[in-house]
C-alpha cells in the first residue's frame, strides 16, 4: 500500500503478469495432455481468455506504474496504451515464433508458440516487478 492507501501499480502489474503466465501455462498443459486435439474449446478456451484478460490488465497496471506521479491525463493515457502494447507484443511474438519452430514438433506447436513465449515474458516481468526495491538511504535524519 502506498501512503495514500492505493495499491502499488508496480506490484499489481507483477501479480497480474504472474497470474497471466500461470493461466497460459495451464492452457499449454491442457493442450499437451489432450494430444493437441482440443485447441480452442472447453477449459483450453477458458484458460486462453483468462490469460489474455490478465495480460491486458497487466499492460494497464504497467502503464499506470510507469506514469506514477505524473498528470492524471498522462496516467490515463498510460493505462490505455499499456494493453495495446501487450496485444502488439503477442502479435510480434506470433510472427517471430512460428518461423522459428517451423515443422518441428507436434502439429499444434506453431500455433501455440506465442503462448509459450508470452509465458516466459510474463514470468520475467513478474520477477522484475515483484522484486524488492532497496530502501533509499536516509541522510540527515537523526536517530532517536
Amino acid at each position: 500500500m502506498t501512503p495514500r492507501g492505493n495499491v502499488d501499480a508496480r506490484r499489481a502489474a507483477g501479480l497480474l503478469a504472474l497470474a497471466a503466465a500461470l493461466a497460459w501455462s495451464l492452457k499449454l498443459g491442457l493442450i499437451v495432455s489432450n494430444g493437441g486435439e482440443n485447441l480452442d474449446e472447453g477449459l483450453v478456451a477458458v484458460a486462453y481468455m483468462l490469460g489474455l484478460a490478465l495480460f491486458v490488465a497487466t499492460g494497464a497496471a504497467l502503464g499506470l506504474a510507469l506514469t506514477t506521479g505524473r498528470a492524471a491525463w498522462l496516467r490515463g493515457f498510460g493505462a490505455l496504451l499499456g494493453p495495446i502494447a501487450v496485444l502488439v507484443l503477442v502479435g510480434v511474438l506470433s510472427s517471430v515464433g512460428e518461423p522459428l519452430v517451423g515443422d518441428a514438433g507436434p502439429s499444434w506447436l506453431p500455433d501455440e508458440v506465442e503462448i509459450g513465449l508470452m509465458v516466459l515474458v510474463g514470468l520475467v516481468a513478474a520477477g522484475l516487478l515483484l522484486r524488492r526495491r532497496p530502501e533509499p538511504a536516509r541522510r540527515g535524519v537523526p536517530v532517536r
